[in-house]
């Protein structure tokens, strides 16, 4: 069995990304590193092998903070590995989060990125379960944070 927990997280690592990406690295061969992006592809936490701003830029040319349904998005990374991107998203289209990492395989197709994607299914389908639930706490807090500053 693998190890259970990523070595080379970010100090200030979202707890919730610490548990996803054990889960993927458990489920996917080959992950050299992951990073979630939140809907505005700002990152939320990263292991080492992945750079997420440079994931993020790289989303934001294939316009996903646009509304609308996303599917799997890969691209190469270096000669051995491949980039992967799952979206977290309502079914109106809004992102809540994206599941990115880097892949030791050969090159991806499509049919390569659905697969990965559905073996992540369920972890994807936990995830958006918990940041549907704290959508609305994040939502309090950044109005409660913007009356304070208003106030002072």
């Amino acid at each position: 069995m693998k190890s259970s927990s990523f070595s080379g997280l970010a100090k200030s690592a979202d707890p919730l990304f610490v548990s996803y990406a054990d889960l993927v690295r458990s489920l996917v061969e080959g992950v050299r590193g992951i990073c979630l992006l939140d809907e505005s592809l700002s990152c939320r936490g990263q292991t080492r092998g992945i750079d997420a701003a440079t994931v993020s830029q790289w989303l934001h040319e294939l316009k996903w903070t646009a509304k609308s349904r996303r599917v799997p998005a890969f691209r190469p990374h270096s000669e051995a590995t491949q980039l992967l991107a799952i979206p977290v998203q309502t079914t109106d289209g809004r992102l809540l989060a994206v599941l990115c990492m880097d892949i030791e395989c050969g090159a991806f197709t499509a049919t390569s990125a659905a697969g990965i994607a559905a073996r992540l299914k369920p972890v994807i389908s936990s995830l958006h379960r918990e940041l549907q639930a704290s959508a609305p706490l994040r939502s309090k807090h950044r109005t409660l944070t913007e009356r304070t500053e208003e106030l002072e």
